[in-house]
């Protein structure tokens, strides 16, 4: 009987046998690491030129920021209560032109210096009154706290120094508590059953960590200009010159 010849090539048994390829699901998964980003807290935000009382419920974490020239204030009312505000007063030259916002242009004299403490004064007034603190208490002084990067500067007299000063004056502060801390940010954390916790945050601690909410829902201040010679313009109406 005739032998077929057959075409396919005899695999010597002394070569080694091909490794078949892994596949794509035979490959191990190589796992990143992926940080975890911790949530950022809110709190609410007092915004520039914007303050009131308020009253909130635990927890509620409460402050103003971006304090560049301006004066943020806390004053401890009760135990979920305070006031917030963000001071803003931008000092005008005598002829009424609008000044570009540089820092030099918040150099004060003596009779500007003497309008803005007498002007933070009647807004803190009008405060009181609309928020019924009743009268000032040791708790409101020794609890107030300031902030303002611009104030406490040797040699120099910004708008900040006379914030500072009419809210000394208004509370009757002396000591630490009528000196501005040189930072931006004022937070403070009220929780139930601790005291209340103020927290200075650097801007990069901030933009990290917190969220600012309810911007909008805030009570402005009534807007007023101050002039070089001691005058103000509020709602209209001039008030001064103020003597220094």
């Amino acid at each position: 009987m005739a032998q077929t010849c057959s075409t396919t090539k005899p695999v010597s048994s002394s070569s080694s046998a091909q490794k078949p390829k892994k596949t794509a699901e035979s490959k191990k998964t190589k796992l990143t690491k992926v940080a975890k980003r911790t949530p950022k807290k809110p709190f609410r935000n007092i915004p520039q030129g914007a303050g009131r009382t308020f009253t909130f419920p635990f927890p509620t974490t409460i402050g103003t920021t971006a304090c560049n020239t301006c004066l943020g204030l806390y004053v401890p009312l009760t135990r979920n209560t305070c006031f917030i505000a963000h001071f803003n007063f931008e000092p005008q030259s005598n002829t009424g032109r609008t000044r570009t916002q540089r820092l030099k242009n918040y150099e004060v004299g003596p009779a500007c210096y003497r309008a803005v403490v007498m002007m933070t004064k009647e807004f803190l007034n009008d405060a009181q009154w609309k928020g019924c603190w009743g009268a000032l208490t040791p708790n409101m002084r020794r609890g107030l706290r300031m902030v303002c990067p611009k104030a406490g500067v040797t040699g120099k007299t910004y708008t900040g120094d006379a914030m500072a000063e009419g809210v000394s004056e208004f509370f009757g502060v002396t000591g630490e508590n009528a000196v501005p801390r040189r930072c931006g940010n004022l937070l403070v954390r009220y929780a139930e059953g601790a005291a209340p916790a103020v927290i200075y945050s650097d801007d990069a601690e901030l933009r990290r960590g917190w969220e600012a909410t309810d911007e909008d829902d805030n009570e402005n201040f009534a807007m007023a200009e101050f002039f070089d010679d001691g005058r103000v313009m509020k709602e209209g109406t001039a008030e001064g010159p103020f003597e220094a």
